[in-house]
């Protein structure tokens, strides 16, 4: 979208000091809007990548120019595999399938799963997961151009209606999409045709509007963090056409909403856009009386993305922020579900499974977000997480961050951070900090790298007092 000629005259006219001012009043404030779900609660489901196995994904160099990968699940067990392997296209056993969704299903609903060109990523993990009792761990995805292979995809459809496995609502399936604007609403209409006539509805699509939110994010970003009132409206616009074809809109892209942020290498999470604008905008015409709890809203939250063939998308985790604000941002538009790009693709630093490398810190947070406790925290220790970009250079400041999450078993912590060279040598001890646990609660550097150019690596240790006790740790924490 472009800005009129006369505006743009407008804005450069005035003197200097009274351009924010008109920005500001040219900015559009949207709160978050009173809207009905469809779905008794907002469910979280990361996307499995089920065309990855443990050798593709985690201990080779998929990723062209990357190398070999240094981290794998931390609940990967060689004793769950078979032989032979099931036709699961040598990804997954039954039980290593139900492993892993055991492991998503402590601080999410499952699996988003797309609807495959090869059956067995589909028909199989459906097939498992109805087999143990799963009731609602499955979420179907599909690319819109899969809608035209209508026999492949019925096939599915019709295995997963009788599944109490996948996701439905009111007896109906939920199919979420995955770049919807690759069609127009007539072109979904003439697409959803055969669907229709036999499923009636019984099976419910989203379109998934991606370029609307990009195309929200660059206007943002362009001129200057502001959107106005008639670009808003356009934009609803185009989200009411598709709601009038459709059951409902998603968006699963916040991880490519790209912004600056001073002293990072690489673009950051617009967590503000997603917040102030993306959200609320796709929300309020939810709420419209015309689809308020009548149509479906999937929105979408991430750690982060790093892609060495896609660099101009790649954007920095800010170690737990920016899965933090892209959750909180997402929740705040009462959504029925929440798609989490994604649970297993280390290749592009998106994965939320627990790795040797970051434990169980994705599922503590989540789980706090959503005022859920994790089960099987040591008491030990209070409820704190550390984290920091562990690969970098000396042009690149370092994020390292100190989480305190809630703790209703244990009183306030104090921890003091050092790091430490390669000999155990202290390089810089940071001052102490106080975390009440009463809420979520961040200590966050950004520290310049030009200090410690003499260490090829730095060892965190923490000295933490609690409950009376006082303990250093070093052992298992991440190296920078």
């Amino acid at each position: 979208m472009s800005f009129k000629p006369l505006f743009l005259t407008l804005l450069t006219a005035i003197p200097l000091f009274a351009q924010e001012d008109v920005r500001k009043a040219l900015s559009v404030p949207l709160p978050p809007s009173p809207r009905t779900r469809m779905l008794d609660r907002t469910r979280l489901y990361p996307r499995i990548q089920s065309k990855y196995d443990l050798m593709y994904n985690y201990l080779d160099g998929y990723t062209l120019g990357s190398g070999t990968f240094f981290d794998r699940p931390l609940f990967f067990d060689r004793t769950l595999a078979e032989n032979p392997l099931p036709l699961y296209d040598k990804l997954s056993s039954p039980k290593g399938f139900c492993r892993d969704l055991d492991s998503a299903l402590e601080f999410t609903d499952g699996f988003a799963i797309f609807m495959a060109t090869r059956l067995p990523r589909t028909v199989r993990p459906i097939q498992f997961a109805t087999e143990a009792g799963y009731r609602g761990a499955l979420l179907l995805e599909t690319p819109p151009p899969r809608l035209k292979m209508t026999e492949e995809l019925m096939t599915q459809l019709d295995m997963a209606l009788n599944s109490e496995a996948v996701l439905k609502w009111q007896g109906k399936v939920i199919v979420s999409s995955y770049h919807g604007e690759v069609y127009t609403p007539e072109e979904w209409r003439e697409l959803l045709k055969p669907y229709r006539e036999k499923y009636g509805d019984k099976v419910l699509f989203t379109a998934e509007l991606r370029n609307c939110a990009y195309r929200i994010n660059s206007s943002y970003n362009k001129h200057g963090g502001f959107l106005t009132a008639e670009e808003v409206e356009e934009y609803k616009a185009r989200i009411r056409s598709y709601l009038e074809v459709v059951d409902g809109i998603n968006f699963s892209g916040s991880n490519h909403l790209t912004g600056r942020e001073a002293g990072y290498p690489e673009n950051v999470f617009n967590a503000e856009c997603y917040a102030r604008f993306i959200v609320p905008i796709f929300a309020s015409v939810l709420a419209e009386p015309a689809y308020n709890g009548r149509k479906l809203l999937g929105l979408s939250a991430h750690r982060g993305y790093a892609q060495v063939r896609h660099t101009g998308s790649n954007i920095d985790e800010m170690c737990t922020r920016g899965l933090r604000q892209s959750l909180q941002a997402a929740l705040s538009a009462n959504p029925d579900y929440i798609i989490m790009p994604e649970w297993n693709e280390l290749n592009e630093n998106t994965h939320l499974q627990p790795l040797v490398g970051n434990a169980k810190s994705t599922t503590r947070v989540v789980n706090a977000i959503m005022g859920r406790t994790t089960r099987d925290v040591e008491r030990i220790y209070p409820n704190i997480i550390f984290s920091a970009r562990q690969e970098n250079d000396l042009s690149w400041p370092v994020p390292i961050e100190l989480l305190g999450l809630p703790d209703a078993g244990g009183g306030p912590s104090q921890v003091t951070l050092r790091l430490l060279d390669a000999q155990g040598k202290l390089v810089k001890a940071f001052p102490p900090h106080t975390f009440s646990h009463r809420a979520i609660e961040e200590d966050f550097h950004l520290e310049e790298s030009a200090p410690y150019a003499g260490s090829r690596i730095l060892i965190p240790e923490l000295e933490i007092t609690w409950e009376g006790r006082t303990c250093v740790i070093r052992d298992g924490l991440p190296c920078i």
